[in-house]
């Protein structure tokens, strides 16, 4: 029994370093956070990059009509001061024409100044989010390099751990092992533990007489308080 015990033990201890590499690679920085906030900052200066679009758009459309409002006032006035007009009618009519087409000459030049100063602001902010975005983006890199790396070491750990708790658990007899694993499930990861006093060091509670004697005698027992399978390294000879 205190060679199974021992074996147990030893499978034990390598049962609880598979879990904390487990637990160390469940902590890494997948990148999944930063991700998401990368993945919202790119929609934002999408966002701000249609927006910019759009202004630039309606700039050159406010443009275009001052130049074409601009170029039939100035045919009107080269008409009206080349003395080949001489009706007043008409006269009057392009005089109408040439105030009509300065006022909205006026009022498109009153829209296309916001707008250029508007366009200047929006190039900035995109500016700045896209150099944002792209420093994210560095950094979302590294730390995916850095957890596939990582992943992959404690990969290969692990590995390595299984194939030595499949060597040893052959020596372990069946019930035992599945008593073990039981008590595993629900014990924290801990279902063996080594006495070196009178008191388990699974739960911190002393173990009564009769537990005493029984784990003198190298029998299979139990911590009658959490349950853990209770192991002395070295057995008192018997009477």
């Amino acid at each position: 029994m205190s060679s199974e015990l021992a074996t147990l033990y030893e499978v034990q201890k390598v049962d609880t370093h598979i879990h904390e590499l487990e637990r160390e690679r469940e902590a890494l920085d997948s990148g999944a956070e930063l991700s998401a906030e990368v993945e919202a900052l790119r929609a934002q200066a999408q966002q701000a990059h249609d927006e910019l679009r759009h202004a630039e758009s309606e700039l050159r459309d406010t443009e275009l009509k001052m130049k074409s409002h601009e170029a039939k006032k100035k045919d009107f006035e080269d008409k009206m001061y080349s003395g080949r007009v001489r009706n007043p009618k008409e006269l009057d009519d392009m005089t109408r024409e040439v105030k009509m087409l300065g006022e909205q000459i006026g009022k498109l030049e009153d829209k296309a100044l916001p707008l250029m100063d508007e366009i200047e602001r929006r190039r900035a902010a995109v500016a700045g989010q896209e150099a944002t975005l792209r420093d994210m983006e560095a950094r979302l890199a590294q730390i995916r390099a850095d957890y596939a790396s990582e992943s992959a070491r404690i990969g290969g750990e692990v590995s390595a751990l299984q194939s030595q708790r499949a060597a040893l658990t052959p020596a372990i007899p069946a019930d035992l092992l599945r008593r073990y694993d039981d008590i595993r499930a629900k014990r924290e990861n801990v279902a063996i533990v080594m006495m070196t006093s009178e008191v388990c060091p699974g739960c911190r509670i002393a173990i009564s007489l009769d537990t005493k004697r029984q784990l003198k005698r190298g029998s299979r027992v139990f911590c009658e308080s959490c349950g853990r399978l209770l192991y002395r390294e070295e057995t008192e000879p018997t009477g």
